[in-house]
């Protein structure tokens, strides 16, 4: 997991996403990790507006841990207290511990593993403190430094956390391994990751447009989507690591039906949101277009095959398009598109049916 990324779409409703990429010491990539969970049933969300959502980067199995110790200890504080005096921040705090538990977990283990101590040992035991050799391996240990790999291209293990609660509505806060706080996310939008700059760089080519009210407030559901999943497809063209499967959440405190609630997109709709932003970036199909696709396809619920073709068909350049999302190089030299495609979407009774 390379990057999560988290956007305010106004004051009641926003979304989280992550890619399904991973890479475990630059020797192997797998395209099904995710480290993106809902950490309260659903009912809870519908009955007494109470939601909280987990992504994180860096270790999948570290994010896998925290999920299970956070729904265990969440559990056991919702059965103690009165669900409807429940605010985010108290769950959140809680996701604090059982990170910060996990983490302490992984350094016992090796500590024990090499040496048989642990971080309690350290702290008691003044002959081990005043061990340099030792310290100085502990120390090695603890920031992952290893010679087989340069600790600087590892990733840390930080998360993002997005969540409602009916007396502050949307609401979102950052965890991050080095720091070990948590960290409320004042300005509408967070990223971590490999691809963090980029996205930073995305979101800011996105929102510096706005006017400040917008800014501060939201952008709305409708063009949030669009600047939410953005920042993911353009830090894929730039940064390693980078260029899994979409996966995302929306939360809208404000609907009344769960299924607007909560919305939970992967697998091939996410793939299909990922090609609609991929043809942007290539000036291949303008920005509103998209805009509108992406709201048919996750909020609307419209049919996917009927998005791809309003996606191709709709596009400047269809042979390019089609070419592009099946991995061509497409500003070398003209190619004709494959005689199945042009059957597929090019027919006059394709057309029709799209009313194009």
């Amino acid at each position: 997991m390379a990057l999560v990324v988290a956007l305010k779409f106004d004051d009641f409703s926003g979304g989280i996403a992550i890619d399904q990429e991973a890479w475990h010491l630059r020797g192997r990539r797998s395209f099904f990790s995710d480290c993106l969970f809902n950490l309260l049933p659903l009912n809870y969300f519908e009955k007494f507006n109470l939601s909280l959502i987990y992504g994180g980067v860096g270790n999948p199995n570290f994010h896998y841990e925290v999920y299970l110790q956070s729904k265990q200890k969440i559990s056991e504080f919702l059965e103690n207290n009165d669900l409807n005096c429940i605010k985010i921040v108290n769950l959140a705090e809680i996701v604090l511990e059982a990170f910060q538990y996990v983490h302490r977990k992984k350094l016992n283990n090796k500590l024990k593993l090499l040496y048989n101590i642990d971080l309690q040992n350290i702290i008691e035991n003044e002959t081990i403190y005043k061990n340099k050799f030792l310290m100085e391996k502990i120390k090695n240990l603890i920031l992952d430094k290893s010679k087989w790999i340069d600790s600087d291209f590892l990733q840390p293990n930080d998360a993002i956390l997005i969540g409602y609660d009916k007396f502050n509505n949307y609401q979102a806060f950052c965890i991050k391994e080095k720091d070990g706080v948590l960290s409320y996310q004042s300005c509408g939008f967070d990223a971590l990751g490999a691809g963090r700059y980029s996205a930073g760089i995305e979101f800011s080519n996105l929102l510096s447009n706005l006017f400040l009210s917008t800014r501060l407030h939201g952008v709305g559901k409708k063009k949030g989507l669009f600047y939410l999943l953005s920042p993911i497809v353009f830090s894929s063209q730039y940064f390693s690591q980078i260029g899994g499967n979409l996966h995302f959440i929306i939360i809208d405190g404000k609907s009344k039906n769960l299924s607007d609630k909560f919305i939970e997109i992967s697998g091939e709709l996410g793939k299909l949101a990922q090609e609609i932003i991929t043809l942007t970036k290539y000036n291949l199909l303008p920005e509103h277009l998209a805009i509108d696709l992406l709201f048919n396809l996750v909020f609307n619920k419209e049919e996917p095959q009927l998005i791809e073709k309003q996606m191709l068909l709709k596009s400047n350049d269809f042979t390019k398009a089609e070419l592009l999302l099946r991995g061509y190089k497409i500003q070398e030299e003209p190619l004709p598109s494959s005689p199945i495609i042009q059957q597929i979407y090019l027919s006059q009774e394709s057309k029709e049916s799209l009313n194009i």
